[in-house]
């Protein structure tokens, strides 16, 4: 705050740029001002829910808590066993491993595009929105996963190979 405040004094921000940056503060501080006030809710109401339902508010919530730890247990889970689906794919050993797990993915996400192209077309003149949306869905998934393989796979490989 007080660096964006001497920026302004400074005359550092030009007249485009300035309304972003006051847009961005105030973003911000909004933001504190609502985690603020959603955290004094919640509180109040796990207050009100103990003061009023006594033992059967504790043992409700403990169900609760056993509840979320158990889903989020699950959702870490999956997370760490994509992480280690990634870890190895990266299992290269020869330039022809390479060569043949390149040439692989390529046909596989050709495929895919091509899949998805067709189906948008398809679905445009059906007018089939709920296709259309679980398609969009489905390109965005590919994006991410090959946005992330040229930031971690792909950079790393030709140094990895140069040390075979």
């Amino acid at each position: 705050m007080v660096a964006m405040g001497t920026s302004l004094a400074d005359r550092a921000w030009g007249r485009e740029s300035a309304v972003y940056r006051i847009t961005g503060v105030l973003t911000v501080i909004s933001g504190w001002f609502l985690t603020a006030v959603v955290a004094f809710t919640v509180t109040a109401a796990v207050a009100f829910t103990l003061m009023y339902g006594g033992i059967y508010a504790i043992i409700g919530l403990l169900i609760l808590v056993a509840f979320l730890i158990i889903q989020f247990t699950l959702l870490h889970k999956k997370r760490v066993a994509k992480e280690e689906e990634k870890e190895t794919n990266l299992e290269i050993k020869t330039e022809q491993d390479l060569i043949d797990s390149c040439s692989f993915e390529m046909e596989k996400a050709i495929e895919t595009t091509i899949r998805i192209y067709r189906n948008t077309l398809e679905g445009l003149f059906n007018e089939n929105r709920k296709q259309l949306n679980q398609l969009h869905k489905e390109a965005d998934t590919l994006y991410r996963k090959y946005k992330n393989r040229r930031h971690y796979e792909v950079v790393p490989t030709p140094k990895y190979m140069t040390k075979i």
